[in-house]
């Protein structure tokens, strides 16, 4: 899984953006057109400096593996949560106090990427 705290470290900087442009074609314009709305829309209410990449990362992720450092936690939607409801919960197996779900952690492993090595953007 990349969820939203992994992606929102994975920014469409200035110098990403006019490499894109460099590009040029439709493709690039309408990438560039996707993180100015994402900017316009998202950047000040999540205070972020630039458009997140989420999709890419996503991609990156099928491609190599080997871009992103994960853990393996068992993974829930909360339903019930009151603050919590449609959130994706993960249970990390190595943090202590996560074991919580009633013991049945063998039925939705995941691998959850946590942190994003910087070269894939460069």
């Amino acid at each position: 899984m990349v969820g939203l705290d992994l992606t929102h470290q994975a920014l469409a900087t200035p110098e990403l953006q006019d490499r894109v442009r460099a590009v040029g074609g439709p493709i690039s314009k309408f990438i560039l057109d996707i993180w100015e709305f994402i900017a316009t829309t998202h950047g000040g209410l999540l205070q972020i400096a630039h458009p997140a990449v989420h999709d890419a990362c996503c991609v990156a992720a099928m491609i190599d593996p080997s871009v992103f450092t994960t853990e393996k936690a068992d993974i829930r939607v909360e339903i019930a949560g009151r603050w919590t409801k449609g959130m994706t919960v993960c249970n990390f197996e190595k943090m202590d106090g996560m074991r919580h779900f009633g013991g049945s952690r063998k039925h939705r492993i995941a691998h959850i990427c946590r942190s994003l090595g910087r070269a894939w953007l460069q």
